[in-house]
């Protein structure tokens, strides 16, 4: 079993090193029960953190996009930004291929659509890196609530284990010095 599951992990691994695994284990990592709403948070806020800087110091939206893109650290979410980047240079605006994405919440979407109608993109990037930052501080203090009992379970059920195989040759040794005697 030990042998499968390094297998497993090593092929995983392989697999991730490749351009189209990265971009499809970065796309599961967004899209995980329980953890991929935290790193989906985490990415955006990074998105809009970045993105907010780099429009404040004078860079053209399509120079932040590919910046933006590079600093995020999700190959998933990168590609929907090149997306919107195309978009851009077509002249059609950041909200059509927002609301195609797959990966960038709705709520992201909304605000930066009214942040480009009343030219505020920057102010409103700022507001939201602000409010992505604190819910990703809040997910993970609620996640590390949560996982402390899960955790001091399993630490109990690895100290039985332990205690039950230390006193499991001497039950066996009375079971049968019993029935020798009897």
């Amino acid at each position: 079993w030990i042998l499968l599951v390094i297998a497993i992990v090593a092929a995983v691994m392989a697999y991730a090193r490749t351009p189209a695994g990265r971009m499809q284990i970065d796309y599961l990592k967004l899209r995980a029960p329980i953890f991929g709403e935290v790193m989906t948070k985490k990415v955006v806020s990074d998105f809009a953190h970045t993105f907010a800087t780099l429009l404040n110091a004078g860079i053209s939206i399509l120079e932040t996009l590919d910046l933006t893109k590079e600093a995020v650290g999700n190959k998933a979410f990168a590609k929907d930004l090149q997306q919107v980047r195309e978009s851009i240079e077509r002249g059609e605006g950041l909200e059509k291929p927002l609301r195609r994405s797959k990966v960038v919440p709705p709520l992201v979407t909304d605000m930066l659509a009214t942040g480009e109608e009343s030219g505020s993109l920057e102010r409103v990037s700022r507001q939201m890196s602000e409010i992505y930052e604190k819910e990703v501080e809040t997910s993970v203090n609620t996640l590390r609530s949560l996982i402390e009992p899960v955790m001091i379970l399993g630490m109990g059920i690895v100290v039985l284990f332990i205690t039950l195989s230390f006193f499991w040759p001497y039950v066996s040794l009375i079971d049968q010095v019993t029935a020798i005697a009897g």
